[in-house]
């Protein structure tokens, strides 16, 4: 039986070895033997541009896809290996925002030109001696030639390596994500690429850099602003169209076969649950790590400085029976559509129930507490949560929710101040709507009692209205429109 984990009759079809994807499955397990491959388009789209760089096409490259999609192993192992295996002599120096990820790579490449399957399908003519000579273990973590006077050299941004003269340059991650909130950090980073890496332009080397937008600023931003690059962006949820006229992304990139906006990249290893838990753990960094659309720092019309959270309310908490409180209570709900188009995987909507509390003496406003479900059927979250509020607390809902589930509202409620009302103003999209909440938050007259909620409700509102979520802004504009704004809501006559 063969050790080869492949046919012997892929071995006659001589144009197969020549092919990246044959290459990438069959080395797969050589670098991956506990997880099998599941291929999707995307890695046949990656095949594609890599192959489009060894046949001189695209010289310059930059890839922003999410982590997790096996780009490392695609752009830095696989290709590698693969342009060894015709060409010996080729030259790669790669850069990582640390050593340890550069290093990583090339022992995963060192297992694959060490494997028995390489050595036996790439040779050199001589059995002993395969086509890719290794020096001792060390080096071969930091570097390692062939006998055809090619190498691979494995470095960090601003390390060493400078004096090399490659074919290729890979850059894979440049930054890691703390570092890209420092402006200095960030400036570092264009400097070099604009200074080292440019030098090194002795045998015309193809660059590619493949990462996940960290920032508005970030390497790929400035590399956009420069032209001349060609850009490969698949987010993890397929997006039809730009945010803006300004969005710079290759938006919906003519590479991505998706056509249903909300589309996830790779559902058979990225499910819709890991996803969605990935998006919370991220908060705000999830724009621009998942989706490659970096939220300006601090947020887009809502700005986090402009929030304080506090650990108490400044006066004798208040109850449902102390009528004399100084708090006047609201919880405004925004109700998760139940459209059949939006039904199943594709529904991302949550319903949001945002509790606020505006104190009588000093107008200020308090984030008191936000309820989060995605499931169709809320009546009895809502009946339920309304009892833990207390009476005294007012229940608002968009009057988008339709006549009819308004009327079944106010029966579900009676007893409680309910109400339906448009989002503080009678027309204007979203973000009008939104106006006068976010005029009192930039006046630093909303508050947030300190919660486990805090850190999503922050990251929803920071980056509407380009985020993916808008929930939480609608919800907390009925409530403030119950409780500031001076405008008489839209009701519903009820006949039972």
């Amino acid at each position: 039986m063969s050790h080869l984990p492949f046919s012997r009759e892929d071995l006659t079809t001589s144009i197969l070895p020549h092919d990246l994807q044959w290459f990438v499955r069959r080395a797969w397990p050589l670098v991956e033997p506990t997880n099998p491959l599941k291929w999707n388009w995307h890695l046949t789209e990656y095949c594609r541009v890599l192959q489009q760089c060894k046949e001189g096409k695209i010289k310059r490259l930059l890839v922003n896809v999410p982590p997790g999609t096996a780009k490392s192993l695609f752009f830095s192992v696989f290709f590698n290996a693969w342009v060894w295996s015709e060409d010996p002599s080729t030259r790669f120096l790669t850069f990582s925002y640390t050593d340890a990820n550069t290093i990583r790579d090339n022992v995963r490449l060192r297992d694959i030109v060490r494997s028995s399957w390489y050595s036996s399908t790439f040779w050199s003519g001589d059995a002993s001696h395969p086509t890719v000579s290794l020096a001792s273990d060390q080096s071969a973590k930091i570097r390692f030639n062939t006998t055809a006077k090619g190498w691979r050299i494995a470095s960090s941004v601003g390390g060493v390596g400078t004096g090399e003269h490659p074919n290729y340059i890979i850059i894979d991650d440049p930054l890691k994500a703390e570092d890209a909130r420092s402006p200095t950090m960030r400036k570092a980073c264009q400097d070099w690429m604009s200074s080292t890496v440019s030098t090194r332009q002795a045998l015309d080397p193809t660059i590619i850099v493949v990462m996940q937008r960290l920032h508005e600023d970030d390497l790929t931003g400035f590399l956009l602003s420069k032209g001349g690059w060609e850009h490969l962006c698949f987010p993890m949820s397929f997006e039809t169209e730009r945010v803006d006229k300004d969005d710079p992304r290759n938006i919906p990139d003519p590479r991505d076969r998706r056509t249903q906006k909300g589309e996830l990249l790779w559902p058979e290893v990225w499910t819709q649950e890991k996803v969605e838990q990935e998006e919370l753990l991220l908060g705000l960094a999830a724009s621009g790590q998942l989706q490659q659309r970096p939220v300006a720092e601090g947020g887009t019309l809502f700005q986090r400085e402009w929030f304080e959270i506090v650990d108490s309310l400044p006066y004798a908490p208040f109850d449902r029976v102390n009528y004399d409180n100084d708090l006047e209570l609201c919880r405004g709900w925004d109700i998760a559509s139940t459209d059949e188009n939006e039904a199943g995987a594709h529904n991302r909507d949550w319903t949001v129930g945002v509790k606020m509390g505006r104190s009588r003496s000093t107008g200020i406003v308090y984030i008191l507490d936000v309820v989060r479900v995605r499931k169709i059927l809320v009546d009895d979250l809502i009946k339920t949560t309304a009892k833990q509020d207390g009476i005294r607390c007012k229940v608002r809902e968009g009057s988008g929710s339709g006549k009819a589930t308004i009327k079944a509202r106010s029966i579900l409620l009676a007893g409680y101040d309910y109400e339906a009302s448009p989002e503080t103003v009678k027309e204007g999209d979203k973000v009008k709507r939104s106006n006068p909440f976010r005029s009192y938050c930039q006046n630093r007259n909303v508050k947030i009692l300190r919660g486990p909620w805090n850190d999503v409700y922050l990251s929803v509102l920071c980056s509407f209205p380009v985020g993916k979520h808008d929930d939480d802004v609608d919800a907390s504009s009925n409530a403030f429109n119950c409780l500031v704004v001076a405008e008489t809501p839209v009701t519903y006559e009820i006949t039972w």
